[in-house]
């Protein structure tokens, strides 16, 4: 299937090609991109290439231009300035920003085709309306759990999930919406796109607890609970435990045990 075609018509030639040629560089990018300087030449070369999508200057907008293209998204100098129920976005935005904007755009006004699975699957999801309470380590982690007896597909529906720096490694950073088109556009691409991606792989150290919580006891008897480092020294757990006994522990000392892991018991007389 053809690319769709867009057209950025900007009064400012210097701004249109050089957007013009970093959105054409994204590899994620679904659209070949042409640039204009006013709109009688955008006119005329509709008539010898259809354009399907116009990111306009506001100043340079007409109604009739509805009429030439399926997609219409205007430039703003200004963030709050008026719109004409059009889509916008602020002329001095990110490309990022700008590429996924036009691709958001696209998806709200098409149908995507109905999905369908082979076979059994699993969907867990992870959702909190409070940011910085770990959501994107949880579900990295359950995915990596998953990871080591079964395939898994992790998506992140966030704009900066960070998954480069949790990773260590340079993650995809194609948006789910670039994806969306992909599987509209041609299922072909659509499961190039997931073939290109590796299946996550199981990290055994990574599921590792580095920090365990055990029993503190006296005399055998269970009194409090210590959260502790597994490499934490016999010196330093039973210290801890003293600590956390507080009033709990009366008497003379006469032994104490330290069972690495797992728990702590003071024999007092």
């Amino acid at each position: 299937m053809n690319r769709r075609t867009l057209a950025i018509c900007d009064p400012e030639e210097a701004y249109a090609c050089r957007l013009m040629d970093a959105l054409s560089r994204r590899e994620d990018f679904p659209f070949e991109v042409l640039a204009f300087t006013g709109a009688e030449r955008l006119q005329d070369s509709l008539a010898r290439k259809p354009v399907q999508i116009l990111l306009i200057a506001q100043g340079l907008f007409r109604e009739e231009m509805k009429d030439w293209v399926r997609h219409v998204i205007l430039l703003q100098e200004e963030e709050n300035s008026p719109v004409q129920e059009l889509p916008c976005v602020s002329k001095y935005s990110s490309v990022l920003r700008i590429a996924k904007k036009l691709t958001e755009t696209v998806m709200q006004t098409e149908k995507l085709p109905f999905l369908q699975t082979v076979g059994k699957a699993c969907v867990y999801g992870f959702y909190t309306p409070v940011g910085r309470s770990l959501q994107t380590t949880l579900a990295l982690t359950m995915g990596q759990l998953l990871a080591a007896n079964k395939r898994v597909l992790y998506l992140n529906f966030e704009c900066c999930a960070g998954l480069t720096e949790m990773l260590g490694k340079q993650a995809d950073n194609t948006e789910f919406a670039s994806l969306l088109y992909y599987l509209q556009e041609s299922k072909e691409q659509f499961l190039g796109r997931l073939y290109q991606a590796a299946w996550p792989e199981f990290e055994e150290e990574k599921t590792v607890e580095s920090v365990v919580e055990i029993g503190v006891q006296v005399n055998g008897k269970m009194r409090v609970t210590i959260n502790v480092s597994k490499d934490e020294t016999k010196e330093n757990v039973i210290a801890m435990a003293k600590e956390a006994l507080g009033d709990k522990l009366t008497g003379n000392i006469v032994k104490e045990i330290y069972v690495p892991g797992r728990i702590v018991n003071i024999v007092a007389k």
